[in-house]
């Protein structure tokens, strides 16, 4: 199995990753560079990794395992009001002819739970 981080704000993960984003572009820099908060970066970024997904599948082409699992942003605007991560994902699905089991995790650290039982 292979691990892509596509989160541009995780630039240092605490497990080995085949490709991460970092590379290509990360919050962090946008944010220094085009003066943007943290949410505007995060928008930016998943707009640019949609323009160059020439990037991302040149890597995933030298991935050689059927199991590919890609640790994505957690922000929900991502997926339910910005259109670039599921573009992006339609789009390697449709190129790639993969069948997509996708599963959406949100892990939270225990001391941000409002409630506990």
């Amino acid at each position: 199995m292979h691990i892509v981080n596509l989160d541009p704000a995780n630039e240092h993960v605490p497990y080995p990753c085949d490709i991460t984003l970092s590379e290509l572009i990360s919050v962090s820099d946008v944010m220094a560079e085009l003066d943007l908060g943290p949410n505007g970066a995060m928008l930016y970024c998943m707009e640019y990794l949609e323009q160059n997904l020439d990037w991302l599948e040149k890597r995933l082409a030298a991935l050689e395992h059927d199991y590919v699992l890609f640790d994505l942003p957690g922000q929900v605007e991502l997926s339910t009001n910005h259109p670039s991560l599921q573009r992006i994902l339609e789009h390697l699905q449709r190129k790639h002819e993969w069948r997509v089991r996708e599963h959406r995790v949100a892990v939270c650290p225990a001391q941000h739970e409002a409630c506990k039982g």
